[in-house]
Protein backbone atom coordinates (compact mmCIF):
# COMPACT_ATOMS: atom_id res chain seq x y z
CA UNK A 1 0.00 0.00 0.00
CA UNK A 2 2.72 2.48 0.95
CA UNK A 3 4.51 1.86 -2.35
CA UNK A 4 1.43 2.74 -4.38
CA UNK A 5 0.62 5.74 -2.22
CA UNK A 6 4.08 7.12 -2.98
CA UNK A 7 3.71 6.41 -6.70
CA UNK A 8 0.28 8.04 -6.86
CA UNK A 9 1.34 11.05 -4.80
CA UNK A 10 4.28 11.71 -7.10
CA UNK A 11 2.18 11.20 -10.23
CA UNK A 12 -0.53 13.67 -9.22
CA UNK A 13 1.98 16.17 -7.85
CA UNK A 14 3.52 16.27 -11.32
CA UNK A 15 0.31 16.56 -13.38
CA UNK A 16 -1.97 18.43 -10.96
CA UNK A 17 -2.49 21.44 -13.24
CA UNK A 18 -3.34 19.33 -16.27
CA UNK A 19 -5.57 17.07 -14.17
CA UNK A 20 -7.29 20.02 -12.50
CA UNK A 21 -8.08 21.66 -15.83
CA UNK A 22 -9.72 18.49 -17.11
CA UNK A 23 -11.58 17.74 -13.88
CA UNK A 24 -12.99 21.23 -13.49
CA UNK A 25 -14.48 21.02 -16.99
CA UNK A 26 -16.56 17.97 -16.05
CA UNK A 27 -20.24 18.23 -15.10
CA UNK A 28 -21.07 15.52 -12.56
CA UNK A 29 -24.49 16.85 -11.59
CA UNK A 30 -26.03 13.50 -12.60
CA UNK A 31 -23.97 11.88 -9.84
CA UNK A 32 -24.53 14.50 -7.15
CA UNK A 33 -28.30 14.05 -6.99
CA UNK A 34 -28.47 10.35 -5.91
CA UNK A 35 -25.98 11.18 -3.14
CA UNK A 36 -27.22 14.56 -1.96
CA UNK A 37 -30.88 13.51 -1.81
CA UNK A 38 -29.83 11.21 1.06
CA UNK A 39 -27.90 13.92 2.94
CA UNK A 40 -29.77 16.34 5.25
CA UNK A 41 -29.84 19.98 4.20
CA UNK A 42 -26.75 21.71 5.54
CA UNK A 43 -25.25 18.36 6.49
CA UNK A 44 -21.55 17.67 6.86
CA UNK A 45 -19.70 15.98 3.99
CA UNK A 46 -16.18 14.61 3.69
CA UNK A 47 -14.77 14.87 0.16
CA UNK A 48 -12.22 12.07 0.41
CA UNK A 49 -9.56 12.29 -2.27
CA UNK A 50 -10.96 15.57 -3.52
CA UNK A 51 -8.57 16.25 -6.40
CA UNK A 52 -8.71 19.93 -7.44
CA UNK A 53 -11.73 20.65 -5.21
CA UNK A 54 -14.43 20.72 -7.89
CA UNK A 55 -16.99 18.76 -5.86
CA UNK A 56 -15.95 20.38 -2.59
CA UNK A 57 -16.79 23.80 -4.00
CA UNK A 58 -20.12 22.67 -5.43
CA UNK A 59 -21.18 21.10 -2.12
CA UNK A 60 -20.22 24.30 -0.29
CA UNK A 61 -22.24 26.38 -2.74
CA UNK A 62 -25.24 24.13 -2.09
CA UNK A 63 -25.04 24.94 1.61
CA UNK A 64 -23.30 21.87 2.98
CA UNK A 65 -20.47 21.93 5.48
CA UNK A 66 -17.44 20.27 3.86
CA UNK A 67 -14.08 18.87 4.89
CA UNK A 68 -11.71 17.64 2.19
CA UNK A 69 -8.35 15.97 1.75
CA UNK A 70 -6.13 14.63 -1.01
CA UNK A 71 -3.01 12.48 -1.06
CA UNK A 72 -1.21 14.90 -3.39
CA UNK A 73 0.18 17.95 -1.65
CA UNK A 74 0.07 20.00 -4.85
CA UNK A 75 -3.52 18.99 -5.49
CA UNK A 76 -4.49 19.86 -1.91
CA UNK A 77 -2.96 23.34 -2.33
CA UNK A 78 -4.84 23.87 -5.58
CA UNK A 79 -8.09 22.62 -4.03
CA UNK A 80 -7.67 24.96 -1.06
CA UNK A 81 -7.38 27.98 -3.35
CA UNK A 82 -10.17 26.85 -5.65
CA UNK A 83 -12.71 25.88 -2.98
CA UNK A 84 -11.91 28.54 -0.40
CA UNK A 85 -11.48 26.08 2.47
CA UNK A 86 -8.36 24.47 3.89
CA UNK A 87 -7.87 21.13 2.17
CA UNK A 88 -5.65 18.71 4.08
CA UNK A 89 -2.86 16.61 2.58
CA UNK A 90 -3.81 13.19 3.88
CA UNK A 91 -4.21 9.54 2.92
CA UNK A 92 -7.09 7.13 3.43
CA UNK A 93 -5.03 5.10 5.91
CA UNK A 94 -4.62 8.17 8.14
CA UNK A 95 -8.33 8.79 8.70
CA UNK A 96 -8.98 8.68 12.45
CA UNK A 97 -12.25 10.48 13.23
CA UNK A 98 -15.58 8.88 14.13
CA UNK A 99 -19.28 9.78 13.92
CA UNK A 100 -18.65 13.16 12.28
CA UNK A 101 -20.11 13.16 8.75
CA UNK A 102 -23.56 12.77 7.23
CA UNK A 103 -21.93 11.76 3.97
CA UNK A 104 -18.59 10.72 2.51
CA UNK A 105 -17.92 11.40 -1.19
CA UNK A 106 -15.23 9.31 -2.94
CA UNK A 107 -15.40 10.22 -6.62
CA UNK A 108 -12.73 8.26 -8.52
CA UNK A 109 -10.51 8.33 -5.43
CA UNK A 110 -10.50 4.70 -4.24
CA UNK A 111 -9.60 3.19 -7.60
CA UNK A 112 -5.85 3.15 -6.87
CA UNK A 113 -6.18 1.21 -3.60
CA UNK A 114 -5.31 -2.53 -3.68
CA UNK A 115 -8.12 -4.95 -2.79
CA UNK A 116 -6.09 -6.22 0.16
CA UNK A 117 -6.33 -2.73 1.71
CA UNK A 118 -9.72 -1.63 0.46
CA UNK A 119 -11.81 -3.29 3.17
CA UNK A 120 -9.79 -1.47 5.84
CA UNK A 121 -10.24 1.83 3.98
CA UNK A 122 -14.00 1.29 3.68
CA UNK A 123 -14.09 0.52 7.42
CA UNK A 124 -12.21 3.73 8.22
CA UNK A 125 -14.54 5.77 6.01
CA UNK A 126 -17.60 4.07 7.46
CA UNK A 127 -16.44 4.91 10.97
CA UNK A 128 -16.36 8.62 10.11
CA UNK A 129 -20.09 8.56 9.36
CA UNK A 130 -22.87 9.40 11.75
CA UNK A 131 -25.62 6.86 12.32
CA UNK A 132 -27.16 5.92 8.96
CA UNK A 133 -24.58 8.06 7.15
CA UNK A 134 -24.12 7.72 3.38
CA UNK A 135 -21.00 6.92 1.34
CA UNK A 136 -20.66 7.31 -2.43
CA UNK A 137 -17.76 5.81 -4.39
CA UNK A 138 -16.93 5.36 -8.07
CA UNK A 139 -14.49 3.06 -9.85
CA UNK A 140 -13.73 2.11 -13.42
CA UNK A 141 -16.03 -0.79 -14.27
CA UNK A 142 -14.40 -4.20 -14.58
CA UNK A 143 -12.44 -6.82 -12.70
CA UNK A 144 -8.89 -5.80 -13.61
CA UNK A 145 -6.43 -5.09 -10.81
CA UNK A 146 -2.86 -4.25 -11.69
CA UNK A 147 -0.49 -1.68 -13.15
CA UNK A 148 -1.83 0.58 -15.88
CA UNK A 149 -0.17 3.82 -17.00
CA UNK A 150 2.38 3.55 -14.21
CA UNK A 151 -0.18 3.33 -11.43
CA UNK A 152 -2.16 0.61 -9.71
CA UNK A 153 -5.77 0.47 -10.88
CA UNK A 154 -8.42 -1.55 -9.08
CA UNK A 155 -11.46 -1.80 -11.35
CA UNK A 156 -14.71 -2.77 -9.69
CA UNK A 157 -18.06 -4.47 -10.20
CA UNK A 158 -20.96 -5.48 -7.95
CA UNK A 159 -19.72 -9.01 -7.29
CA UNK A 160 -16.17 -7.96 -6.52
CA UNK A 161 -17.01 -5.10 -4.19
CA UNK A 162 -19.42 -7.16 -2.09
CA UNK A 163 -16.42 -9.05 -0.68
CA UNK A 164 -14.56 -5.84 0.21
CA UNK A 165 -17.17 -4.06 2.32
CA UNK A 166 -17.29 -3.95 6.13
CA UNK A 167 -20.16 -5.62 7.97
CA UNK A 168 -21.67 -2.22 8.79
CA UNK A 169 -22.10 -1.27 5.12
CA UNK A 170 -25.50 -1.74 3.53
CA UNK A 171 -25.61 -1.36 -0.27
CA UNK A 172 -28.33 1.14 -1.20
CA UNK A 173 -27.68 1.37 -4.93
CA UNK A 174 -25.21 0.44 -7.65
CA UNK A 175 -25.29 1.66 -11.24
CA UNK A 176 -23.13 2.14 -14.31
CA UNK A 177 -22.36 5.36 -16.15
CA UNK A 178 -20.42 6.31 -19.26
CA UNK A 179 -17.24 8.35 -18.99
CA UNK A 180 -18.14 11.95 -19.86
CA UNK A 181 -14.66 12.88 -21.08
CA UNK A 182 -14.18 13.41 -24.80
CA UNK A 183 -13.01 10.29 -26.67
CA UNK A 184 -13.74 8.11 -23.62
CA UNK A 185 -17.47 7.67 -24.11
CA UNK A 186 -17.08 3.89 -24.37
CA UNK A 187 -15.44 3.61 -20.94
CA UNK A 188 -17.79 2.63 -18.12
CA UNK A 189 -17.83 3.55 -14.44
CA UNK A 190 -19.21 1.60 -11.49
CA UNK A 191 -21.02 3.73 -8.90
CA UNK A 192 -22.12 2.63 -5.45
CA UNK A 193 -23.97 4.19 -2.54
CA UNK A 194 -23.59 2.63 0.89
CA UNK A 195 -25.39 3.28 4.16
CA UNK A 196 -24.13 2.54 7.65
CA UNK A 197 -26.33 0.08 9.47
CA UNK A 198 -27.72 1.45 12.72
CA UNK A 199 -25.07 1.12 15.39
CA UNK A 200 -26.04 -0.52 18.68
Amino acid sequence: MEKWQNVNEQYYDEIFLEYAKAALAMDLSHLYLPFLELIPNGGKILDAGCGPGRDTKIFLEKGYEVDAFDLSGEMAKFASEYSGIKVQKNSFTEIDVADVYDGVWCSASLLHIPSENLKEVFSRLSATLKRDGILYASFKLGSFEGVRMGRLFNDMNAGKISNLLPDTAQIINTWQTNDIRKNRENEKWFNIILKNEIRK
